[in-house]
């Protein structure tokens, strides 16, 4: 059957064909999607160790806020006890002025009396 017509043979070697290369480019696309999966793995795992120092960045400064927080406790604290110990030492102060402010008095009064008229 030379006459230009088409043999069982020639449609079977064209399916042939056909599957063998349809084969290739899925194993060349198999492969491409293996390379793919391989960089998202990558970034997949970049990732994964950025958000490792995230939570460690972050678990760090919970820890000196919480050291900042307790130190601002202990000066709120030390400026209490301070204003309240400066307060007793402004009153006391001014008890000993007032004292002495009377003890002068008495001595002008007796100054005045010793002195002749």
């Amino acid at each position: 059957m030379s006459n230009g017509e088409t043999t069982i043979n020639d449609v079977l070697e064209a399916i042939n064909d056909f599957a063998e290369k349809t084969e290739d480019r899925f194993n060349k696309m198999d492969d491409r999607f293996n390379k793919m999966d391989g960089r998202f793995n990558k970034v997949d795992d970049r990732f994964i160790l950025l958000e490792q120092k995230v939570d460690q960045n972050h678990l760090e400064l919970l820890g000196y806020i919480r050291m900042i927080e307790t130190e601002l406790k202990d000066i709120k604290e030390r400026l209490t006890r301070l204003e309240k110990r400066t307060i007793e030492d402004a009153d006391a102060a001014a008890k000993d002025v007032l004292e002495l402010r009377h003890r002068v008095e008495v001595l002008e009064e007796k100054v005045r009396q010793l002195q002749p008229a």
